[in-house]
């Protein structure tokens, strides 16, 4: 099977069971609370990633880890995904399905844009003048502003926010010598 093709059933396959994720939500949250529902999540996944090393000969490896190493991919899994499913199940376990998914397409991407930093590999940021390959392109900090509007179901969001862009010597280049770029940005959500 061509990749090309191989990319477009995977992804049709994502669309397809992330789009039933409300309904496995309440189903679930019917008898289990949030943090119940997100340690038996976590297990389970913790035992597949075990699955798949123990079958691809790789679980020895787990064992060679320093403990600083599993006590920071443990923080960060913690600050992480722990985080943002605590907070979208604990939206599931109070709100109904529809107003709650909306949530589930939107946190990674807020959570994800308030601070975004560009480097690249070999050659990507390369400047347009002399050639200069860097690999930072930008620092990215932001504050994004998200308000209900319409009717008291909150289906509608109007939003507001604001990006101070810090540019590295190859993108500053293609700003016109810009070290700093502040950038406004206003829309409006819908969801159903």
């Amino acid at each position: 099977m061509p990749d090309r093709r191989r990319a477009y059933l995977f992804a049709a396959a994502a669309i397809l069971l992330w789009s039933t994720v409300a309904t496995a939500f309440e189903l679930a949250l019917r008898g289990l609370r949030p943090l119940a529902l997100l340690a038996i999540a976590a297990a389970t996944s913790a035992l597949c990633l075990a699955l798949v090393l123990a079958a691809r000969g790789r679980l020895a490896r787990l064992a060679r880890l320093r403990p600083q190493d599993l006590a920071r991919g443990a923080l960060l899994g913690l600050c992480g995904p722990f985080a943002y499913y605590w907070v979208l199940l604990g939206a599931y376990d109070r709100l109904p399905a529809q107003q709650a998914q909306p949530l589930n397409y939107v946190w990674p991407i807020t959570l994800a844009l308030p601070v975004a930093v560009g480097l690249g590999l070999d050659d990507y940021y390369e400047s347009p003048t002399d050639g200069r390959d860097t690999r930072f392109g930008y620092l990215d900090v932001g504050l994004v502003l998200a308000a209900p509007i319409g009717g008291a179901d909150g289906s509608f969001e109007a939003t507001l926010g604001v990006h101070v862009l810090a540019l590295g010597d190859a993108t500053r280049d293609w700003n016109d010598g810009e070290a700093l770029r502040v950038v406004f940005a206003v829309g409006v959500a819908v969801a159903f």
